[in-house]
């Protein structure tokens, strides 16, 4: 049995981006509240081929201060 630390996670399974969608669910928030926090600087939202990203390491910042209410 190997008990040294674990293999690194492959590149692609980190997800660099995030729908929409997909940053709703996470931080429990409305579109309106989405767009609004992106043009307020709060999160990092990229277009690509005509769709709105979000950089998924500024939602994951944002989820880990943004208040239980």
């Amino acid at each position: 049995m190997r008990t040294g630390p674990k293999p690194p996670v492959p590149n692609k399974m980190i997800k660099e981006y995030l729908t929409i969608k997909e940053a709703m669910q996470v931080l429990n928030i409305s579109r309106p509240t989405l767009y609004r926090y992106i043009k307020a600087g709060k999160l990092t939202g990229v277009k690509r081929i005509n769709k709105t990203l979000i950089v998924a390491e500024s939602a994951s910042e944002l989820a880990t201060i943004k208040p239980l209410i």
